[in-house]
């Protein structure tokens, strides 16, 4: 769990929100068809089921995220990482304010 602190007082933010994170990042990009073991329905993502395909590392300096993905068919493939990589990397610092150190994508598939 990281901690935030604040002059008010803190903010706790268990690690399944980044995992949950991770997964709606990654399958807003256009061109991934799932991320492995973890459901394409944006609303069907949860704490429980949103850790298959996804690893963190919490370190002290931040995160260090990996992610197992299926991408479309035709499309092409670094474009995609890259798009995937940028995107959860902005969405983790802005919602977290923790940083991202490292974003790894491994394409486990290609679906039509």
């Amino acid at each position: 769990m990281n901690k935030n602190k604040f002059e008010n007082g803190s903010i706790k933010i268990s690690n399944d929100i980044f995992y949950m994170i991770t997964a709606m990042a990654t399958i807003e990009v256009e061109g991934v068809k799932s991320i492995v073991g973890v459901p394409s329905d944006a609303e069907k993502i949860n704490a429980k089921n949103s850790k298959k395909g996804i690893e963190i590392n919490f370190l002290e300096s931040g995160i260090e995220i990996s992610v197992k993905v299926s991408v479309e068919y035709g499309q092409k493939l670094e474009e995609i990482v890259k798009k995937i990589q940028e995107n959860i990397k902005l969405k983790v610092e802005v919602m977290t304010s923790i940083k991202v150190l490292g974003v790894n994508i491994c394409i486990e598939s290609v679906e039509k």
